[in-house]
């Protein structure tokens, strides 16, 4: 072998795998972004079609400005002479039709806007993974949905007796219905995972939303013609609506709020009795006597069958000394030189320790009045004194 060639092997036999590392970085790169243009490819026509919306919202709002100017300029020149009232009358109209088409515009900005932002909503769910999920695929269901829709009319004996004017071409609202299918079908992509520019999508998509509609339109047709012709009740519809999800979500808010509220209803009520109840039982209870102490709290009654408690006492308080009668046997005055009678001292009050007070109770008659101590009173009559201790004078 030539050792030129070896020498050259050897120094550039790295071009080789970079030359294929390189094309298959690359052949990955374009499949992702082909994958991430098929999973925007929805949203990007939405785009499309708002910048387009705006273009003509500008279109209307210069032309607008033109003919308020034209019909400044009319009646100017019917002010001069040189117009007539039917010139000014065609400019005002002229400025009225401009007015329509712009807010005509404006209404379409707004209604592409929302589609813009439902596209937006729409891409998170949409995965590379799952045709069924992407743009494309979600555009070709559709379309496959009309078409089965349209052959069950043409495939059933029944319906195909009871609604002819499906079937037949004559019918100025099927053959428009026929028409648009042909164009959704030339449009139609041969899998949704097939490469589509911005412009074709909105082309197909556009046809899809024009053959739902004109197929609506010649199926209500057909309902109409097969009612009047007595083939179906009066009262028959092609597909009975639903209810609304909205009207079932506000069914169900309006019965949980009612039950709340009955709920509420019900625990405020037995509140009330168990309130009452317990005021009952306060005002049946036995209010206390006066000589009992302020600040004491009522006891809970205790019940019939307990042994009743002593009522422990309080020593009342000693009232001034008055002269009292002295006892039968003492009505004698001592004799001189007799010692004076003693009385026998009092005894000492023993204070009792402290236990609960039990609840007072009622009293079945006449409180009696407590019981005092005696009192030790002096002997009536005038003292003697000794001879020999002093003289009053």
């Amino acid at each position: 072998m030539d050792p030129v060639f070896l020498a050259a092997l050897a120094e550039f036999w790295w071009i080789a795998p970079t030359a294929v590392g390189a094309g298959a970085v690359g052949w990955i790169g374009v499949r992702h972004q082909r994958a991430e243009n098929a999973r925007r490819l929805e949203y990007e026509a939405a785009r499309s079609d708002l910048r387009a919306a705006r273009a003509e919202g500008t279109k209307a709002r210069v032309t607008v400005k033109v003919a308020r100017a034209e019909l400044a300029r009319s009646q100017a020149e019917r002010a001069a002479g040189r117009a007539s009232s039917a010139d000014v009358a065609a400019a005002r109209r002229e400025l009225q039709r401009a007015e329509r088409e712009y807010r005509a515009a404006g209404a379409g900005v707004r209604s592409y806007r929302a589609q813009v932002s439902a596209a937006r909503a729409v891409l998170p769910t949409t995965t590379t993974s799952d045709p069924s999920t992407l743009p494309v695929g979600r555009l070709m269901a559709s379309h496959d949905t009309v078409i089965a829709r349209w052959l069950d009319y043409e495939t059933d004996p029944a319906k195909l007796i009871a609604f002819p004017a499906m079937s037949d071409a004559r019918q100025p609202l099927t053959a428009d219905f026929l028409t648009a299918s042909a164009t959704a079908h030339d449009l139609r992509p041969a899998s949704a995972r097939a490469r589509m520019t911005t412009t074709d999508f909105a082309a197909y998509r556009d046809a899809v939303r024009g053959l739902e509609q004109s197929f609506n339109a010649a199926e209500e047709r057909a309902w109409q013609l097969a009612r009047s012709s007595g083939s179906i009740p009066p009262d028959a519809e092609p597909h009975p609506t639903p209810p609304a999800p909205t009207l079932q979500w506000t069914e169900f808010a309006q019965n949980a709020i009612s039950k709340g509220a009955d709920a509420l209803a019900r625990a405020a009520e037995v509140a009330r009795q168990a309130a009452s109840s317990h005021q009952r039982g306060d005002a049946g209870s036995a209010a206390p006597p006066a000589s009992a102490r302020p600040w004491q709290k009522p006891q809970p009654t205790p019940p019939a069958a307990a042994a009743p408690q002593p009522e422990r006492r309080t020593p009342a308080p000693t009232p001034p000394a008055q002269p009292a009668a002295p006892p039968a046997d003492a009505a004698a005055a001592p004799r001189p030189g007799e010692p004076a009678p003693t009385t026998p001292a009092e005894p000492p009050v023993t204070r009792q320790p402290e236990r609960p007070d039990p609840e007072p109770q009622a009293p079945a008659g006449p409180r009696p009045a407590p019981k005092t101590w005696p009192i030790p009173s002096r002997t009536q009559g005038r003292v003697r004194r000794p001879e020999g201790t002093g003289s009053d004078g």
